[in-house]
C-alpha cells in the first residue's frame, strides 16, 4: 500500500499557534493524506492517547520521526530503545532516526536491536543537513555495513537536504536507490548561494519527478512548511506522478 505522509512540520504555524500534533490528524485526512509523521520535538506525553484515538478514527497510519543519530560517539545509541517505547505507545510501526558519524564506529549492534527491527518495527534512517551525519560517503558506508550484516534498515531519502551538503540529489539517489524505501519530499530555492526550502514541490532547483523515477518506494513524506491549499495541490500532483511507477 502506498502511503502519502504529512510530516507535521508542514503545518508548523498551527503547532506554534497552539495545535497539538493529534489535532493535525483530521486535517491530514481531509487533505487526502493517509498517514502522518509525528516529530519528537513537538510530541507531548499528554497528547499520545489523543494521537492513537484520532489515528484510529480517521484510519491514518502513524510514523514517528526522531531527530537523533543511531550512531553516537562511535557506538550504537542506546536511546533507540527509549524512542521505540514511545513509538509503541503511539501504536506506530514506523520509526526513523538519523545515521550519525561512522568515524571510529565499532560496527556492533546489540542483538536485541537486531531482533526488534526484524520483527517489531520498520526502521529507517534519514539524511539531514549535517556533513558529519549525512555526507554521501558516510551514508554509503553505513549501508555497506548494514547490507553485509543483512539488517532490515532502509533509507529515508530527503530530496533537498543534499544541496546543503553540496551534493547533487540525482547523484545521491542513483547510488542509494537500492536502499531507499521512503522519500521525504521538499524543494529548495538557491538565491545567490542562499538555500531555502520552498513552499511547493513544483518550485525550486530540484526535479522531484526525476528522483521519484529513479527508485521504487511506497512511502512519500511531505516535509516542508506550507499551507493547506498548497499541500493539497502538491499531494494531487505527486499522486498523479506516482501512478506511472
Amino acid at each position: 500500500m502506498t502511503h502519502f505522509i504529512l510530516n507535521t512540520i508542514a503545518l508548523v504555524d498551527k503547532l506554534h499557534s497552539g495545535y497539538s500534533q493529534s489535532q493535525l490528524i483530521p486535517l491530514a485526512h481531509d487533505m487526502g493524506f493517509n498517514a502522518i509523521e509525528l516529530r519528537d520535538e513537538f510530541l507531548q506525553e499528554t497528547d499520545i492517547f489523543n494521537v492513537v484515538q484520532q489515528a484510529q478514527k480517521y484510519n491514518i497510519e502513524v510514523y514517528y520521526s526522531v531527530n537523533e543519530p543511531l550512531i553516537k560517539d562511535g557506538h550504537f545509541n542506546q536511546h533507540f530503545f527509549d524512542h521505540l517505547k514511545v513509538s509503541q505507545k503511539l501504536h506506530s510501526k514506523h520509526l526513523k532516526m538519523n545515521i550519525g558519524s561512522l568515524k571510529n564506529f565499532d560496527a556492533v549492534f546489540p542483538q536485541d536491536f537486531s531482533k526488534v527491527i526484524a520483527q517489531d518495527v520498520f526502521f529507517t534512517v534519514e539524511n539531514n543537513q549535517s556533513q558529519v551525519d549525512s555526507d554521501l560517503n558516510n551514508t554509503l558506508h553505513f549501508f555497506e555495513i548494514i547490507n553485509n550484516q543483512r539488517m532490515p534498515i532502509t533509507f529515508c531519502f530527503d530530496t533537498a537536504n543534499w544541496l546543503w551538503l553540496d551534493t547533487n540529489p540525482i547523484t545521491a539517489i542513483e547510488k542509494l536507490a537500492s536502499n531507499v524505501s521512503y522519500l521525504h519530499l521538499k524543494n529548495v530555492s538557491n538565491e545567490s548561494g542562499v538555500l531555502a526550502t520552498t513552499q511547493s514541490l513544483e518550485n525550486g532547483a530540484i526535479s522531484i519527478p526525476s528522483i521519484i523515477s529513479k527508485c521504487t518506494v511506497q512511502d512519500y513524506g511531505f516535509e516542508y512548511q506550507s499551507n493547506i491549499d498548497q499541500l493539497t495541490q502538491d499531494l494531487q500532483v505527486i499522486k498523479s506522478i506516482t501512478k506511472a511507477y
